[in-house]
């Protein structure tokens, strides 16, 4: 008979923003019913939100009582915390959990990296931190999908990820999880795996040049609305970075078409005689051409015929058929889960699309 891990995890509500947004809790907080979430024979899973979790003037009082929370109409939890049973662990792999406490700070007090038996134990110890938190972060999607699906706090937001090793150490440390073994002492929860410093890379052509700074005052002083397409790019980019996948399809095929419109309305003839035989061509009924083939038939196959591969290439047109093939699942068949990576392929390909189509429109 092996020994049960008890991990208990504080996962914050939204890593995005200091303060918002929170799950909002009525004159009440269950702090003595957990929710049960999955009681197996290798693992139970609890769910427990008290005072510590709260962001409100509730938990800036020091030690609010129970009647401090019963007059409180909105309370705001900011962080969910969850506990992990795991059972029936191998006494040599919960001691080497043990001995491993500090090993981030490069202190092991049993085993030692150099020693044969090491690798194997740590290994252990990963798959178990990667099954833990993984239960972990199901469970804490569930009270978000309740509160925001259920209950109409759509601010809300769940957690679209899958914890492996790449990930591990830096949702155990946002977590703050720390853990014991049966009735231990509790001690730092932390399975190997590597720390990721985390930066942001932008594109340089979105930062303001010096070059652009009479474009900006042109702008500023005209008081026109900025391009359509563009705004639309833009507000896909954001709902991307906001985790909200589907949508961020859907606005950014909404600028792609819009693009394909106008470029349709006000070709600029000039510029695409360059690249296409306009002798054989009717270019000057290229509008009603597109309004004959329909949006995706004029992507698919008018807009490859009137830009050549050295202007829009066949890489940047294929992201925009499959824009267009995920945005009709999304709409038309009710597809639910699309993968960040992919939606990050379709928001490039669109943009370097709509960018083109623009560059051969007439503003």
């Amino acid at each position: 008979m092996g020994k049960n891990i008890i991990v208990n995890m504080s996962i914050p509500v939204d890593d995005r923003y200091q303060n918002r947004p929170f799950i909002h809790l009525y004159k009440w907080l269950p702090e003595k019913s957990g929710v049960l979430i999955l009681n197996g024979d290798s693992m139970e899973v609890k769910i427990h939100i008290d005072k510590s979790c709260t962001h409100s003037s509730v938990a800036a009082n020091r030690n609010p009582t129970d009647e401090d929370i019963k007059q409180r109409y909105d309370i705001h939890v900011s962080k969910i915390i969850v506990e992990v049973i795991k059972k029936d662990i191998s006494d040599d792999i919960a001691n080497f959990i043990f001995d491993e406490r500090e090993s981030p700070y490069g202190t092991h007090y049993g085993l030692k990296p150099e020693e044969k038996e090491y690798a194997s134990y740590q290994e252990a110890y990963t798959k178990i931190g990667i099954e833990i938190a993984n239960a972990a972060l199901s469970a804490f999607n569930r009270i978000i999908s309740y509160a925001r699906n259920i209950k109409g706090q759509y601010q809300l937001i769940e957690k679209k990820l899958f914890i492996n090793e790449e990930n591990l150490d830096d949702f155990n440390r946002g977590s703050q999880a720390e853990s014991k073994i049966e009735d231990g002492e509790w001690f730092r929860w932390c399975p190997p795996g590597p720390s990721i410093i985390y930066g942001i890379i932008d594109n340089d052509e979105t930062y303001i040049r010096e070059e652009d700074w009479a474009s900006v005052s042109e702008f500023v002083q005209n008081k026109n609305r900025p391009n359509l397409v563009f705004e639309l790019l833009a507000n896909a980019r954001y709902l991307y970075d906001s985790y909200h996948m589907r949508s961020s399809v859907i606005e950014a095929v909404t600028a792609l078409e819009i693009a394909v419109s106008q470029f349709g309305k006000k070709g600029d003839m000039k510029i695409l005689s360059t690249s296409i035989c306009n002798n054989r061509i009717d270019i000057d009924n290229i509008g009603n051409q597109i309004k004959h083939l329909g949006f995706s038939g004029s992507i698919r196959y008018l807009i490859p015929l009137l830009i050549n591969e050295e202007i829009l290439p066949l890489v940047v047109l294929s992201k925009c058929y499959k824009a267009i093939e995920v945005r009709n699942n999304i709409v038309h068949q009710g597809q639910r889960g699309v993968s960040s990576d992919l939606v990050e392929e379709i928001l490039n390909g669109v943009s370097e699309c709509c960018r083109v189509l623009d560059a051969h429109t007439k503003n």
